[in-house]
């Protein structure tokens, strides 16, 4: 079964997991009849794996996906052209055309990130808000991944301040907080078993040509295991938007996912970058500043100040308590996904949380 869907044994050693993890492919025997060729055994050995995840975490409760050729793909990115880049990290994802179709062609760097995705992927597919696998390859070593085209690239190039392209009206920054909500919610509560996504963050969003955002990358993607609450794992983690409880003990919960989100609202309501606001307090730290604040309470005081003045104020205060509710140190006292998404549409609707109808004056004051 494979590493992330797999129930972890409880109290383990972490260096214990990581030799686990180090030494899982070479556990696991895939044996090939003679006179096959390279890319015949990467197929065999690359789809057993998704198929025994795909078993393993949902059974067969999975839309069916198509497999592509390695010369497709080569053909519809110009090989891998480095003026095709889309999207680069943990992997790089391509702009190509496959039958008169705009897609993405994501190449991982690591086969358990490419699985998963895969795996989680497929489950994600009949979501509005996730971007919808199209297929994969599994000719190469680690299997290659094909999207829908996300006409509009990532929620980081249009939320900013400074980028060298007209911002998004507030109306467009609300709907895009309810989708990227909504499909976090569809992770948690509408597959089989619990998946958290654990890299919740403004580039991992995608947009289409209406602006509607699509949840994407689930390499590092976790199944929470029946009767369990939390996964306890290595920590994979992207600083300021990882949950400080999972950072400290190892221990990822939906409640993880649910901080991310927190931070990227809050780059939603601000324009303003979370790695500003982490440089800035560092900054304030080492002149003896902020010294006796919580990381929380210098995340709210920053970004309380830089709240967008465009849009309906008292919305948009009440996003802004909403993220301060989603981003509390005791993982328990924050709301669910499902509780979040459900709170933006009565803020869209203009049906206000008292708690932020007194902030709203109490900032225009």
């Amino acid at each position: 079964m494979m590493r992330c869907f797999r129930k972890p044994s409880k109290g383990r050693n972490t260096k214990v997991d990581e030799e686990e993890v180090k030494s899982s492919s070479t556990r696991k025997e895939f044996r090939f009849a003679e006179g096959r060729s390279e890319e015949e055994s990467f197929m065999i050995k690359n789809g057993g794996l998704i198929l025994e995840g795909l078993i393993s975490s949902c059974g067969i409760n999975f839309t069916p996906y198509r497999t592509f050729s390695k010369r497709q793909l080569q053909i519809a990115t110009n090989n891998y052209a480095r003026n095709r880049v889309v999207h680069s990290g943990l992997c790089h994802s391509y702009k190509g055309n496959l039958d008169d179709r705009e897609v993405i062609v994501k190449n991982w760097f690591k086969i358990q990130c490419s699985i998963t995705e895969v795996v989680v992927g497929l489950q994600m597919n009949n979501h509005k808000n996730a971007l919808k696998l199209l297929g994969c390859c599994l000719e190469t070593p680690i299997p290659s991944l094909v999207f829908d085209y996300a006409e509009n690239g990532c929620l980081s190039d249009h939320i900013y301040e400074g980028v060298n392209r007209p911002l998004l009206s507030w109306e467009s920054r609300l709907w895009i907080a309810i989708d990227v909500a909504d499909g976090i919610s569809y992770l948690h509560t509408g597959t089989s078993r619990p998946i958290i996504h654990r890299n919740i963050k403004p580039c991992n969003i995608f947009l289409d040509k209406d602006f509607r955002a699509k949840l994407t990358e689930f390499g590092d993607s976790l199944s929470i295991p029946l009767g369990e609450t939390y996964v306890e794992t290595i920590v994979v983690r992207t600083y300021g938007y990882a949950d400080p409880v999972y950072v400290e003990t190892g221990k990822c919960t939906e409640k993880s996912d649910v901080h991310g989100f927190a931070m990227v609202l809050f780059e939603i309501l601000s324009g303003k970058r979370l790695s500003n606001c982490l440089r800035q307090d560092k900054e304030q730290l080492d002149e003896g500043n902020n010294k006796d604040l919580s990381f929380e309470d210098q995340i709210w005081r920053y970004f309380k100040g830089n709240i967008l003045r465009e849009g309906n104020s008292e919305q948009r205060m009440a996003c802004a308590e909403l993220a301060r509710r989603c981003m509390v140190y005791n993982p328990e006292e924050r709301p669910t996904m499902v509780e979040v998404a459900y709170e933006l549409r009565r803020i869209q609707k203009g049906i206000l949380h008292p708690a932020s109808t007194s902030l709203s004056h109490h900032l225009q004051a």
